[in-house]
């Protein structure tokens, strides 16, 4: 098995939030009207989604959230709206949010290494906090590889992949339709050919695709992932890679690896860990942590 998660980064390792800009740091807080004991425990950082900012409260400043959205609609430009983020919820993987000021829909456009990702906020997930671990996966993508984005969304990592290697072929499934129709357009608005998108179930899609079709399997569903990963080491030929995607602490890191080595061998596959990554924090205790995972070979 590769280097152990530990090995590379110690007991010191500490993970960056994407944050507001250093130089707008605090400004909406410069103009909140709260008291000034109440100052320090408004929101630290926002996503900043196309003209929409998206706000995580909790019990210290939930009573401040009005303000908040007022503030931030002064300090900023370009934001047109702010929603309060209230938790992802359901099959589809939806945020919760409510509209607490600003104008028109939860609609937008962002802008991503030079793509444009239409999203719809209200119907479908994104976050903005992913932006450098899609272009990381990009990059790896080889000319002429066949990619499957398992749990694609409105396809932010597909376009990504289909942009940067436009001999690559990505396959993007997603059992939210409206995130299915919004990815389609993505493809469209960016001029790119080389994405097939399919509404359903990944296992059902698992089931009927080709054994050994893909060089990559993308699976971006961090609460559930491994669930799905003996469906999607059958159609990964040797050699071919699966990036997989969790949430959990610090010192469950290892154990994980181990267990899904375990789940590859139960589904008469041999994989080798060639990374265990944090990206991101996702709570204080947990974090958000990418597996990359080479297929080497059938179990005996």
């Amino acid at each position: 098995m590769a280097q152990s998660f530990a090995t590379h980064f110690g007991a010191t390792f500490a993970v960056r939030e994407a944050k507001v800009r250093s130089r707008d740091r605090g400004a909406y807080q410069k103009v909140a009207r709260v008291p000034e004991e109440e100052r320090a425990a408004l929101p630290q950082s926002f996503d900043h989604v196309g003209d929409i900012a998206v706000v995580k409260f909790d019990e210290r400043n939930e009573r401040w959230k009005d303000e908040v959205a007022r503030a931030i609609l002064a300090s900023y430009k370009g934001i047109r709206a702010v929603a309060a983020d209230e938790g992802v919820e359901g099959e589809t993987r939806v945020r919760a949010l409510r509209k607490i000021a600003g104008e028109g829909d939860l609609s937008t456009v962002y802008k991503e290494f030079g793509i444009a990702i239409e999203v719809d906020l209200s119907k479908t997930f994104f976050t903005p906090r992913l932006a450098g671990e899609r272009r990381r996966l990009a990059l790896l993508v080889a000319p002429y590889e066949h990619v499957l984005d398992a749990f694609a969304g409105v396809g932010p990592i597909s376009l990504q992949i289909a942009k940067l290697q436009p001999t690559a072929e990505v396959e993007s499934v997603d059992i939210n339709g409206a995130a299915v129709e919004i990815l389609r357009r993505n493809a469209q608005r960016n001029k790119l050919k080389n994405i097939r998108a399919h509404e359903g179930d990944f296992k059902a899609f698992a089931a009927a695709a080709k054994p050994r079709s893909f060089s990559r399997v993308v699976m971006n569903l961090p609460h559930r992932a491994k669930e799905f990963l003996p469906d999607a080491l059958p159609l990964v030929a040797l050699g071919g890679f699966v990036h997989l995607y969790g949430i959990l602490p610090l010192e469950k890191i290892m154990p994980e690896q181990g267990q899904l080595g375990r789940i590859a061998e139960a589904a008469g596959a041999r994989v080798t860990i060639l990374r265990a990554r944090p990206i991101k924090s996702y709570s204080p205790k947990d974090l958000f942590v990418v597996f990359d995972l080479r297929v080497d070979a059938p179990g005996k």
